[in-house]
């Protein structure tokens, strides 16, 4: 059970199409190693929930997961639950902490994927 953390890192990027392939220009280790070292030797991860692809800022936080005993936390709105589970779940075998799932409310006044329901997320 997360009861409390020294340090929360919110990784926060874009969903897909956006983060090159690794490459020298922006080698993932680089970003994995930026992100172990915000978090420090006892923190946490969290995201928006975002589901996992190549593209994606979530190839580096699956890297990091799968190497490194980092907790994590994802908040992700309830409608979308399965979609989630399914796109981490074989990932999350391989993880060396555990991932808390936040469900949320879906948001009232805005559609699910649009800019409006995820500035709400």
């Amino acid at each position: 059970c997360l009861t409390s953390a020294p340090r929360v890192v919110h990784l926060k990027g874009f969903g897909s199409g956006r983060l090159l392939p690794d490459g020298p220009e922006c080698p993932d280790e680089y970003l994995a190693t930026e992100l172990l070292e915000a978090l420090g030797p006892a923190g946490v991860v969290v995201w928006d929930g975002d589901e996992f692809a190549e593209d994606s800022f979530t190839r580096i936080l699956d890297k990091v997961l799968s190497t490194h005993s980092v907790p994590a936390v994802a908040f992700y709105f309830a409608s979308l639950r399965e979609s989630f589970e399914r796109s981490w779940q074989e990932r999350m075998q391989h993880f060396k902490a555990p991932v808390h799932l936040v469900m949320l409310d879906d948001p009232a006044d805005a559609a699910i994927g649009s800019d409006a329901g995820w500035i709400d997320l």
